[in-house]
């Protein structure tokens, strides 16, 4: 079995268990933590790509029974209406939350400079990034996570500018608002952190067609969705941001909105979990939605990446 995305092995309201044949690809501090307690622990994944597909999710509802087996629970987080609708008919436990909560909107921010690119993406070079659909777009740069050599890209991309090194969140932010628009070009993937990343920093995106859980995020008040996957239709899309520019403020405080109605129903699903004390769950909330800077993004240090062979310290002591 491979695990996706981000698991949440709670801590004292829901880590809480006995232990007994556990898949060989659960973390150790999710192995560790459950044998210290003595409760039913619940699993709960947030994955980090579309998992909609009805032989993907008849995979989890198996998981789902062998965990309820062992007296284990499962549930399964969405970043998808469409996740959210297949699950519900499954009768798998979760709720429809966008891992988007987790964007800490106190780095993204809009900044008054120069909007020195038509566009800016966000991606790793990957191929279902599709960068070669932006090949017509004039003054654009790619922020890659692990930049590689420009000369290695499509050919009709020769003259975008890529990052030399990885940059710093601060540096991030400021290329992000140096540019016009972002760009949001794959056909799938799960809620894009970068998509929501631009839009707190008030900048507006061209996005293709997609599921995954991007598009709850998009309207015409930040964002141009193109009809066809082609590069004429996202060089135009484009110029019809350079020419008739998005209100900044507006989209920022749309995306905050929305956000925080995310935030409101994760906590709202976890609260009928938890049964610690006040004081615990509180510390539980708090740690949910705030960023320390030992942590990538706030979350975190309780949403952790399953290859993670440790839960940060800090965290087990709630337990």
């Amino acid at each position: 079995m491979r695990y996706e995305g981000f698991y949440l092995y709670s801590l004292e309201p829901l880590i809480l268990g006995r232990m007994g044949q556990l898949p060989a690809t659960f973390p150790q501090w999710a192995v560790q933590a459950a044998r210290r307690s003595s409760k039913p622990p619940i699993v709960i994944e947030h994955p980090a790509w579309f998992s909609g597909y009805w032989l993907k999710l008849l995979r989890k509802k198996q998981e789902a029974a062998r965990l309820r087996s062992i007296g284990w629970r499962y549930q399964l987080f969405r970043n998808d209406p469409l996740e959210h609708q297949r699950c519900r008919w499954l009768g798998l436990e979760g709720v429809f939350a966008s891992h988007n909560v987790f964007v800490d909107e106190s780095i993204y921010r809009p900044l008054a400079i120069t909007r020195i690119y038509d566009a800016v993406y966000v991606a790793k070079a990957e191929r279902f990034k599709r960068h070669e659909l932006a090949c017509e777009v004039k003054r654009l740069h790619f922020l890659m996570p692990s930049p590689v050599d420009p000369a290695t890209l499509d050919s009709r991309l020769r003259h975008a500018t890529v990052n030399s090194k990885d940059m710093s969140k601060e540096n991030i932010v400021r290329t992000l608002n140096q540019a016009a628009c972002t760009l949001a070009l794959s056909r799938e993937e799960g809620g894009m952190y970068a998509c929501v990343e631009s839009l707190l920093c008030g900048v507006p995106v061209v996005s293709t067609k997609s599921r995954g859980g991007r598009a709850i995020f998009l309207n015409s008040n930040n964002s141009i969705t193109v009809e066809t996957d082609t590069p004429h239709a996202i060089a135009q899309a484009v110029q019809t941001l350079i020419e008739a520019p998005l209100d900044p403020t507006l989209i920022r405080a749309q995306v905050l909105k929305e956000l925080n109605v995310h935030r409101e129903r994760m906590v709202n699903h976890l609260s009928i979990e938890v049964s610690a004390t006040r004081e615990k769950a509180a510390e539980f909330y708090r740690r949910l939605f705030t960023k320390s800077d030992r942590v990538e993004r706030i979350g975190d240090e309780i949403f952790v990446p399953d290859s993670a062979l440790e839960i940060p310290p800090s965290v087990l002591r709630l337990g």
